[in-house]
């Protein structure tokens, strides 16, 4: 009783500071918001043997910087994962080189897989040919780059 109460109210605490930029916590919601990211990351290693196997865990900004220097020579295969959802945080792993995938671990629990490719797709804009089909099709688009990031991330939340 009087335990998980506690780690529920310390939860919403922290979980409000995340939410106005002032923390680095997890925003996991219903009952995963009565379990402290510690336990949670525990849970999700024995419960999903691969995370613990094969990704690395990054558990917040500073786990991350400590991590950035030796990655490439200590990641396996393509992903780590965390249980943050920060935008401060998605803001970093994306400086990084990270691409930020949301994955659905069941029951509204979710986790962040960033993927950092060893070898990215590399487009050469004086050799490339758009096709005329191509370029009809494109002006109904408008790209745009840092203006949308809360939308891009709530759309990427929904699409889950």
């Amino acid at each position: 009783g009087g335990k998980k109460k506690k780690m529920f109210l310390n939860r919403t605490k922290n979980q409000s500071n995340a939410d106005k930029g002032d923390g680095d916590e997890a925003t996991q919601g219903g009952k995963w918001s009565l379990i402290d990211i510690d336990s949670l990351h525990s849970l999700i290693e024995k419960q999903v043997p691969e995370f613990r196997r094969s990704y690395m865990y990054i558990r917040d900004s500073k786990d991350l910087k400590s991590k950035i220097a030796t990655l490439p020579r200590t990641l396996k295969g393509d992903f780590c994962w965390s249980l943050i959802f920060h935008k401060q945080f998605i803001a970093e792993l994306c400086y990084e080189g990270f691409i930020p995938i949301c994955s659905a671990l069941g029951e509204g629990l979710y986790t962040l897989l960033p993927k950092l490719h060893e070898r990215r797709s590399i487009l050469h804009f004086k050799d490339m040919h758009t096709s005329k089909g191509t370029k009809k099709r494109l002006k109904k688009f408008q790209l745009t780059v840092n203006t949308a990031f809360d939308k891009v991330i709530a759309g990427c939340v929904e699409q889950v």
